[in-house]
């Protein structure tokens, strides 16, 4: 039995893998095959195109992006039952998540920032590595739910503009949006009716309380939709292709740009950005992927560098009030992680 669930085990780590190659390997050919008859040039000569008002109004999308994921964070706080400054939870979420959106591998990333930003507590104050975990799984729970209801949304306001784009019956668009508003329902009955905790290997999972799973969504939504939206106020003239629906298949390039296991999603996500709009031109598709990369990875990044660099300075002068941690206390927040 022991040798038949390593097997299992085995066998979907592999198939994981090569699932994320297929994605990147199709993600590849779709994006030289668009770009075969464009240059480097007309990409930047179509960047260079987008007024400067646009770009301003991208910044300002991508910073209230950020800010719902921090009050996500927030949440998954009291969630844990963890006592933090506001402005501390607010800068460990913001570099985490600059991090992870250009790194990738969130869960790791991301938890070791926050590891690293709270280890430097009072004592009795400091969160623990099961406490971080935990947080983890509330925030990546919390992107899941935003990007399940954007699709329910979009595939609910027009089936048939989606059924075209991807070329499914419209049946399908109307099946897809049935398991989208199953899975919100299961999280609702738990969250609401059940309230028993999940019976993970390594990881209790207590139900948020009540409150929270309205504000998880609407929160988890704002976030996606602010997102989307950088990248929609760089693209050109979209007329006949309205916002929500626009922002289903933003989701679903981002979820195709995670599946893959790239760092950002690059080259992934403009892929599918690219095969879900065709009937713009691919020099003004990629030039606006640029942009957005400019302003919601790259700003952030830089950002969250000198956030770090200058946190490790001032707790260098400063040491942390909490005895060191033992050297098998990382180990563990790692192997929660993994749970």
């Amino acid at each position: 039995m022991h040798d038949r669930n390593r097997f299992l085990r085995q066998a979907l780590h592999w198939a994981g893998v090569a699932f994320a190659i297929g994605i990147l390997a199709a993600a590849v050919f779709v994006v030289h095959r668009a770009l075969s008859q464009v240059t480097l040039s007309e990409i930047l000569a179509a960047a260079g195109r987008v007024p400067a008002t646009a770009v301003w109004l991208g910044l300002g999308f991508s910073i209230l992006s950020h800010t719902c994921l921090c009050l996500v964070d927030m949440m998954a706080m009291r969630w844990v039952g963890a006592r933090q400054p506001w402005y501390k939870v607010f800068a460990a979420s913001f570099v985490s998540q600059a991090v992870s959106h250009n790194v990738g591998f969130g869960a790791v990333t991301g938890g070791a920032i926050r590891y690293r930003m709270y280890s430097h507590n009072r004592p009795g104050a400091r969160v623990s590595p099961g406490a971080i975990a935990r947080i983890m799984v509330f925030t990546g729970g919390s992107f899941g739910l935003g990007a399940v209801l954007w699709m329910i949304v979009a595939l609910l306001w027009s089936p048939r503009q989606a059924a075209a784009i991807t070329t499914l019956p419209v049946e399908m668009m109307h099946l897809l949006a049935l398991a989208g508003i199953a899975v919100v329902a299961v999280a609702a009955v738990w969250t609401f009716l059940v309230r028993r905790p999940l019976p993970l290997p390594g990881l209790r999972l207590d139900p948020p309380r009540r409150w929270m799973l309205p504000l998880q969504g609407l929160l988890a939504m704002g976030d996606v939709a602010c997102a989307g939206l950088v990248l929609y106020t760089f693209l050109p003239e979209h007329a006949d292709l309205n916002v929500i629906l626009y922002l289903g298949l933003y989701t679903t390039a981002l979820m195709a740009g995670i599946a893959s296991h790239v760092p950002g999603g690059l080259g992934v996500f403009e892929g599918a950005i690219l095969v879900m709009l065709p009937g713009m031109p691919p020099e003004q598709v990629i030039g606006a992927a640029l942009l957005y990369r400019l302003t919601y990875n790259l700003v952030p990044l830089l950002l969250a560098g000198l956030m770090m660099g200058l946190f490790e300075l001032t707790h260098r002068k400063a040491p942390a009030a909490s005895p060191a941690p033992t050297p098998g206390l990382p180990n563990e927040a790692a192997e929660e992680l993994a749970a």
